[in-house]
């Protein structure tokens, strides 16, 4: 290989791929009620829904101080991760970082575009 790049780095490249996908896919998962409530918070600030926490064990406070905490707390963890994994296997940015958001926040969708399906595989 005339550009330098070794077997080992190659191995360890396309190695990370898939551990990437998985890595954030899990946090996704366990990403996505937190990720759901922020977006009903933000929803409802910008006037374009009204939540109903008619069902909801706690108070529509403590929801709405719980989302971004919790959000703020997925996205350190989703930047601290990737940053990791970024390095360790040397990707190209351009194409490491929008898989990692797409994957992250699949979860979040699929639950938001079709919660008869989440609702058999939820955490919560």
């Amino acid at each position: 290989m005339s550009d330098g790049t070794t077997s080992t780095v190659l191995a360890r490249r396309w190695s990370a791929w898939p551990l990437t996908i998985v890595v954030n896919g899990v946090l996704g998962y366990f990403g996505a009620v937190p990720l759901l409530v922020f977006a009903t918070v933000i929803a409802e600030l910008a006037g374009l829904s009204t939540p109903d926490f008619t069902g909801a064990d706690d108070s529509p406070v403590v929801l709405i101080l719980i989302g971004p905490v919790a959000s703020a707390l997925v996205f350190g963890l989703f930047a601290g991760v990737n940053y990791v994994l970024w390095r360790f296997g040397r990707f190209s940015a351009r194409w490491h970082w929008p898989l990692s958001v797409l994957v992250l926040l699949a979860p979040a969708v699929l639950a938001l575009l079709r919660p008869d399906v989440w609702n058999g595989i939820a955490w919560g």
